[in-house]
C-alpha cells in the first residue's frame, strides 16, 4: 500500500540513501490518544509535523512524516504537560485538546508504542482519521496562556 506522504518519502528515502522508512513498523489495530485543537475538523489535527515549512528539519526525518499518539490516556496528558511547561507556547502548534479514537490496520502502520506509551503512525494514502476521534477533554489549565492566533 502507499503512504499518503509517498512522495515525501521517496524523495527522503533517495536522499539518505536507504531502503525507506518505516520497515519496522507494522499494521495495527491500537486504541489512540492524539493532541488536537478544539474543532476535531481542524486541519491540523492530522497532519504531520514536517508537512509545516517551520520545521525544515523534521522533513529530512521519517518520523517527521509520522503522526504523534499515545496508547495511554494519562501518559499522554503528561507529556502535553511537560512539553508546554519546557515550551510555554508550544501549544500553539500541537493543540490545545486531548481527543481519542481508534486505529486500524488499514489506516496506515504503526511504531511499536515505547514505555511513555508514544507510538507513531505513517499513513496510507486516502486515509481520514478524523471520522474516528472524537474531542475528550481541553488541556489548557492555565488561563494566563497566550491566546491562539
Amino acid at each position: 500500500m502507499q503512504y499518503k506522504y509517498n512522495e515525501e518519502l521517496t524523495k527522503l528515502a533517495s536522499f539518505n540513501k536507504t531502503d525507506g522508512c518505516f520497515s519496522d513498523y507494522s499494521e495495527k489495530k491500537i486504541s489512540a490518544y492524539r493532541w488536537t485543537f478544539s474543532d476535531i475538523e481542524d486541519k491540523r489535527n492530522f497532519i504531520p509535523m514536517a508537512s509545516n515549512k517551520e520545521n525544515f528539519s523534521l522533513a529530512k526525518t521519517c518520523n517527521g512524516w509520522a503522526l504523534s499518539f499515545h496508547k495511554v490516556e494519562s501518559k499522554s496528558r503528561e507529556s502535553w504537560k511537560k512539553l508546554i511547561t519546557d515550551k510555554p507556547k508550544k501549544y500553539k502548534k500541537i493543540g490545545t485538546h486531548i481527543a481519542f479514537g481508534e486505529i486500524l490496520k488499514t489506516d496506515g502502520k504503526c511504531s511499536e508504542p515505547e514505555k511513555s506509551s508514544h507510538f507513531n503512525l505513517i499513513e496510507y494514502k486516502d486515509v481520514d482519521l478524523i471520522e474516528r476521534f472524537e474531542i475528550l477533554d481541553c488541556l489548557l489549565e492555565n488561563e494566563t496562556l497566550e491566546p491562539m492566533e
